[in-house]
């Protein structure tokens, strides 16, 4: 009996120590090299990117994750949002105006841009008689160099003159030409934006409103706000015409801006898109007007007399001369 339970005792440490060298496949829930990275090497993953990329990739998601849900970026994620908002409300609120009333946007646009215009043509005026007081002097308006200082006279900008043009502006070239643009020729033409329909509303407004209207009621507008007579304001657009290449120049500018306007503006913005280009056209008109003119005096002689006033929207300058008013 005794043997026998040597014998048998004897058996079960055998089967242990055989047990022990040759360990069972450890289960996937317990033992996975994968879930506890035991002696687990592996170079790619499944993707085939190597492992050292996917870490970097892993911490920069976690990164990214943390990051997002920060209250920082939740402030600066609702301010852009605010931001967006308050932009299309003002961009439907201008467009809502300038859809529902279009004559007083045109006269507020056009009429500040005349004003503006003719705020920077008087600077430039005084500018120009301060550097023309100098050079006849022979002076400087420093004397860091040894020269005598001329004090030049400090000289105001005319109001009453800027008030003519802002009415000037929101009269004839605001609501006078939102009617025209928007409901004249759209009944001469129609309402298409055609290659036919854009090409007749333009050479209507070049060949006939222009050289007819438009430019000769700059010119009698500014013979009105300088006080001087109708016959000499349309000798003067006659002479731009025939020696300073004006029609050219305007044709040159507003024959394709007018493509533009009657093609792809919308029709509530073309009377703001045609102020904000002849903003610029002004500077053309200025270099124009301030060339010399030749005028008759009282004698009968011809005298070559400099523009001292740029001419602005189509507009001349005073006369220092007498004539007939």
């Amino acid at each position: 009996m005794k043997s026998c339970l040597y014998l048998f005792l004897t058996l079960l440490g055998v089967s242990t120590k055989l047990s022990w060298s040759f360990p069972s496949k450890p289960s996937a829930i317990r033992c996975s090299p994968r879930r506890h990275n035991i002696n687990y090497v592996r170079s790619q993953d499944r993707r085939g990117l190597p492992m050292s990329v996917v870490g970097q990739e892993t911490w920069k998601q976690r990164t990214s994750r943390s990051a997002r849900f920060s209250p920082w970026h939740r402030t600066a994620r609702s301010s852009t949002s605010l931001q967006s908002s308050l932009l299309s409300t003002a961009i439907t609120a201008v467009d809502t105006f300038w859809r529902t009333s279009p004559y007083a946007v045109a006269a507020i646009v056009c009429g500040v841009k005349a004003s503006a215009a003719d705020f920077v043509a008087q600077k430039r005026q005084i500018r120009k008689a301060a550097e023309a007081a100098l050079e006849d002097t022979g002076g400087s308006l420093s004397n860091d160099s040894g020269t005598a200082a001329i004090t030049v006279p400090e000289t105001k900008t005319n109001k009453m003159r800027n008030v003519a043009y802002l009415i000037y502006g929101s009269v004839y070239q605001g609501m006078f030409q939102e009617y025209m643009y928007n409901h004249v020729y759209p009944a001469m033409f129609g309402n298409g934006t055609g290659l036919v329909t854009v090409l007749s509303k333009v050479s209507f407004d070049l060949l006939f409103q222009t050289i007819f209207l438009t430019l000769p009621m700059a010119y009698l507008s500014k013979a009105l706000i300088f006080r001087y007579s109708i016959k000499e304001a349309f000798r003067r657009y006659m002479d731009d015409i025939r020696n300073h290449g004006l029609l050219t120049k305007y044709f040159s500018l507003w024959g394709p801006v007018q493509c533009i306007t009657f093609s792809i503006i919308p029709e509530h913005f073309r009377v703001t898109f045609i102020a904000c280009v002849s903003f610029f056209w002004l500077i053309i008109l200025s270099s124009i007007a301030s060339k010399p003119r030749v005028s008759v005096s009282e004698e009968g002689k011809a005298i070559t007399m400099p523009d001292d006033c740029p001419m602005e929207d189509g507009q001349t300058c005073e006369l220092e001369f007498n004539n007939n008013q």
